[in-house]
């Protein structure tokens, strides 16, 4: 498969559609995975999701991508070397960015266990999350208050930066 990336440029009522061509890297294709943006720093944040087009093989890498508006130079991708324990590989997660904090918030998804079609409900913080401000690390929330959803895969989510809260809603 093919790994493409595309920005759309403009203001309301004359956008357009321009192809990147990013340096270094890339990452695999991939399809169900997450990205997140710190609009700050302007880098991109790509975690796990599908290898191409087969559904059985999970990722659980974290790309990169400097200047991901087109803007302010080339775009390049880097991958992080996360310190440690990571996530399970997973697709058809969550993840939301914490802008003040720098870290990329990964709930639920469909985990590598060798088949397709299961389910997780754990929650990931990976701080230094765009590669800047020190060495990204990984940390699993335990107990997250209340207790976890039921296990589920392709949820939505959106992160409300007042409150610190990731909210979370659907899945299978």
């Amino acid at each position: 498969g093919l790994l493409l990336v595309f920005v759309l440029v403009g203001q309301a009522g004359a956008q357009t559609w321009t192809e990147l061509f990013p340096t270094g890297g890339p990452p695999n294709a991939r399809n169900g995975h997450s990205a997140v943006v710190n609009l700050t720093n302007n880098r991109m944040i790509v975690f796990g999701g599908f290898q191409g087009g087969n559904c059985c093989t999970e990722l659980n890498d974290v790309w990169v991508l400097s200047n991901a508006d087109g803007l302010g130079g080339s775009s390049t991708w880097t991958q992080l070397a996360p310190t440690g324990v990571p996530p399970s590989a997973r697709a058809v997660h969550s993840a939301v960015y914490d802008a003040v904090n720098n870290r990329m918030i990964v709930y639920a998804g469909d985990p590598h266990l060798g088949f397709c079609f299961g389910a997780v409900n754990d929650v990931w913080v990976l701080t230094n999350a765009d590669g800047t401000g020190g060495t990204p690390t990984w940390t699993q929330l335990l107990s997250p208050t209340a207790g976890p959803p039921h296990l589920r895969q392709g949820p939505r989510a959106v992160y409300d930066a007042a409150t610190n809260r990731m909210i979370a809603f659907g899945g299978n």
